[in-house]
């Protein structure tokens, strides 16, 4: 329900703030969002992105996911390899 959307997306707003605010890292995957604000949810909940550093990635194909698992992969070696 409407009801439960929100709350869901509330606790996960929650979540990622709780989660940067201790300097954890947060990559997120939208798999073929339709909605909106599940998309808004997504990209909120990822950490800005730095340099370059992509952070949250949208996709609609296997193909376009495995690309994005790769990239985080990528961009979680730069981070280690800066810090």
């Amino acid at each position: 329900t409407r009801n439960q959307a929100a709350l869901s997306r509330s606790h996960a707003e929650t979540l990622c703030a709780a989660m940067r605010k201790d300097g954890i890292e947060v990559f997120t995957v939208g798999f073929m969002l339709k909605e909106a604000g599940a998309r808004a949810v997504m990209k909120a909940c990822a950490s800005p992105d730095s340099g370059p550093v992509t952070h949250y990635f949208e996709t609609g194909s296997g193909a376009e996911l495995t690309d994005a698992f790769l990239e985080i992969a990528r961009n979680v070696e730069r981070l280690a390899v800066t810090k």
